[in-house]
């Protein structure tokens, strides 16, 4: 399709060991293609003019780029972001502060229990006018009674937790495990009685 046709664009940001082979500890994990996998899920039921990406949370130049160039083909292009553990952390970063730099707002950012990208990084919270880049800010934050591998590493790693429940304006807390995107995805927003993937179809066909 020509990108010029393209009316809105879903960027899929993974977290550690995603697109990448990372060492946690004693243990290397990845790639596991978490978000690969939940982008092709999304895409069964994507409307035709809706372009979706997959990008590892390293990869937040290319990210940018990628955007910029699809806006700048397109001024009218609706830009969500969806990113998980590191990558939710990644997208939030992009949305409210790279993307508002360059003048592109986002519609949606969902970010599936974001996790802070360094260990030795501080908490990077939005501010007010980047939060006002982005016209619906979901956040998912998975609290499991038993916990995974995934859920320790999530914590220790930085896991932001309830510090995002007054910026998000829609927050959810859940007891699906940090590792399971695409039940992330599923778990409904009771305010809004849909879940945050039916958001995302439902901007696919816009």
């Amino acid at each position: 399709m020509d990108d010029s046709k393209i009316t809105n664009i879903v960027v899929f940001i993974g977290g550690g060991a995603d697109k990448t082979r990372e060492k946690f500890g004693m243990v290397y994990w990845g790639p596991t293609k978490l978000m690969e996998y939940a982008k092709l899920y999304f895409d069964k039921r994507a409307g035709e003019t809706s372009k979706s990406l997959y990008f590892g949370y390293l990869e937040k130049k290319d990210i940018v780029k990628k955007i910029k160039k699809l806006y700048r083909k397109n001024p009218e292009l609706r830009v969500n972001l969806v990113g998980h553990s590191r990558g939710g952390a990644v997208a939030k970063q992009i949305a409210t502060v790279s993307l508002l730099k360059k003048g592109i707002p986002v519609n949606l950012l969902i970010a599936l229990d974001p996790v802070k990208p360094k260990l030795n990084i501080q908490y990077k919270i939005p501010k007010k006018k980047g939060l006002k880049n982005v016209t619906t800010f979901v956040n998912v934050f998975s609290k499991p009674i038993w916990k995974t591998g995934a859920d320790y590493i999530a914590k220790i790693g930085g896991q932001y937790g309830i510090r995002l429940k007054d910026k998000a304006h829609h927050f959810i807390q859940t007891r699906k495990g940090h590792g399971q995107p695409i039940p992330l995805l599923n778990i409904k927003i009771e305010e809004l009685n849909i879940s945050s993937l039916e958001l995302l179809i439902n901007e696919s066909h816009h």
